[in-house]
């Protein structure tokens, strides 16, 4: 999979429920994430920032289910990462595959966002 653009990005993280924010009394601009905390630039497309903040939103209140796998691919030592996600009754089933499993989950979860 290709990296995601920064309009992609921007896209996601609102879709998680960050806001852009001025404070007027500072003139400053910030991103405020759903948990209250704040920052200048929206958080890197890493596994940590997709699990504390995206998974939650396609996996509450249990509406979809999240499964993992990793294999060796034949004749590279690399592995590739699959993240799915499906719901019950299936109204999606989002599967992607990448080496980078950062990528494989937000391909996965954006697919979840424009089908949401």
């Amino acid at each position: 999979m290709t990296e995601p653009t920064k309009e992609q990005i921007k896209e996601f993280w609102e879709w998680c429920g960050f806001k852009d924010t001025f404070e007027g009394d500072t003139g400053a601009y910030y991103w405020k994430a759903p948990n209250g905390d704040a920052g200048v630039d929206l958080p890197p497309i890493d596994l940590n920032n997709l699990f504390k903040y995206a998974v939650p939103m396609a996996i509450g209140d249990y509406k979809y289910t999240l499964a993992m796998t990793t294999d060796v691919e034949y004749g590279s030592r690399e592995n590739t990462y699959t993240f799915g996600l499906s719901s019950d009754p299936l109204v999606i089933d989002a599967e992607v595959t990448d080496r980078d499993p950062a990528l494989a989950l937000f391909w996965t979860l954006w697919e979840v966002m424009k089908n949401d």
